[in-house]
């Protein structure tokens, strides 16, 4: 009989990959947040020419 070997990561193995995937969560939540406010902000006119809306730049001109 025939038995697949599986491999299973160390915890410090898992405790990275877990880091990164909240790293990455939290990227993709800033994105959906920063593209929100672009939304909301448009249709008053008001247009953002830098990529990050909640930086120090676009918050003194808004």
């Amino acid at each position: 009989m025939y038995y697949m070997k599986l491999y299973i990561p160390s915890e410090e193995i898992e405790n990275i990959r877990s880091s990164v995937r909240y790293s990455h969560s939290l990227g993709e939540e800033i994105t959906f947040k920063n593209n929100k406010i672009h939304a909301l902000l448009t249709p008053y006119g008001t247009i953002i020419k830098a990529t990050d809306p909640l930086g120090n730049k676009v918050l003194m001109e808004i």
